[in-house]
């Protein structure tokens, strides 16, 4: 499994106020969701009206598939009407990478060993009865 995270800044000049940059950052938003199946945000520069720092993330097993949609996704980025595409940095991590989901930032474990549980243990398979004779 492979993730692929791209941070970029939309420089959105025509905007006259929050409202009007709303108006693009939902659009570049719902357009990449609609059209890449990918997860988007506005991560940054919240409240400056000409900035929106975004960022953009997809799981694949293929890393190739990864690398061309970041390349599809840039581009059409580059050609958008409303905004300008400033700073654009990509990474893509192996999921063996991320930390664990047994400990927090520090490394302390999250559960004591009273709240953690044991992972479900399947039931043995059995054979189904007969059916009844008729």
């Amino acid at each position: 499994m492979f993730i692929a995270v791209l941070q970029f800044e939309l420089l959105i000049a025509g905007a006259g106020s929050l409202k009007d940059k709303r108006r693009v950052v939902r659009s570049v938003k719902d357009t990449l969701h609609r059209r890449h199946l990918v997860a988007v945000a506005e991560v940054r520069h919240l409240d400056n009206m000409r900035v929106a720092g975004m960022a953009l993330a997809a799981v694949s097993r293929d890393v190739r598939y990864l690398r061309g949609l970041l390349d599809t996704i840039e581009h059409r980025l580059r050609g958008l009407h409303d905004a300008q595409l400033g700073d654009c940095y990509r990474e893509i991590l192996p999921g063996d990478q991320l930390p664990t989901a047994y400990a927090d930032e520090t490394g302390a474990p999250l559960w004591t060993p009273d709240e953690a549980r044991e992972p479900p243990q399947t039931p043995p398979l059995t054979p189904a009865p007969p059916p009844p004779p008729p």
